[in-house]
């Protein structure tokens, strides 16, 4: 018998953490467009209606899926901070090479985001609109305290955050793309991981540059 509702918060979250799971595996095995919801509730031995109160339309759940990627690693990021004993500037240089890190010893991180693109839709679920990404807000909460603390002269964290986030987001994808994660066959580079040693070389010369001096 399929169910038709969750009986308690933490059995909602369960079953919202399967819809993530299995949503995960459909979206890299078929694409964005090479499943429906209705098989994702069969999978699940859930009522089709039941699964729209978890997530409102495919669309809506690749972002709950990117949300549960990126939420992984902000919980790494943030445990580096907590512990972290030196400069701000040396944390956010040290926080690039977790990320890094990261993507190469687990290879399902941030996978939907690098390999797959959001489906269509006529209107935008809740998870769509309240989702952002954390490793933004949490640089630029680094970037904040190194400017109140003198560390480096640029006055705009949240410009800076965006910068350096997409100089990580942005080479992460070239080295997890079809054509060149897997084969390890990135123009000029013998490996995956001699590209991002050389990624990590150049953001930390440029973080090394807003250092004030």
């Amino acid at each position: 018998m399929k169910q038709s509702r969750a009986r308690s918060v933490e059995e909602k979250q369960k079953i919202f953490d399967k819809i993530i799971k299995n949503g995960r595996d459909l979206f890299l095995k078929h694409g964005s467009s090479g499943f429906n919801m209705r098989s994702l509730a069969t999978k699940l031995n859930l009522v089709q209606g039941s699964l729209y109160t978890y997530v409102h339309s495919k669309r809506d759940l690749w972002f709950a899926i990117v949300q549960d990627d990126i939420n992984k690693i902000v919980k790494k990021m943030i445990l580096m901070r907590d512990r972290y004993e030196g400069k701000n500037t040396s944390l956010m240089e040290d926080l690039v090479k977790l990320f890094f890190e990261t993507l190469k010893t687990d290879s399902q991180a941030l996978q939907i985001m690098f390999r797959t693109t959001p489906p269509s839709s006529k209107k935008m679920g809740p998870i769509e609109r309240n989702y952002e990404v954390g490793i933004v807000k949490l640089l630029e909460e680094i970037i904040e305290e190194a400017i109140s603390k003198r560390e480096i002269k640029i006055p705009e964290p949240s410009k800076l955050a965006l910068y350096i986030w997409s100089l990580m987001y942005g080479n992460a994808i070239i080295a997890h793309t079809e054509i060149f994660g897997p084969k390890e066959n990135i123009p000029g580079y013998k490996s995956s991981t001699e590209y991002y040693n050389f990624v990590i070389e150049r953001i930390d010369n440029f973080i090394e540059s807003v250092r004030k001096r």
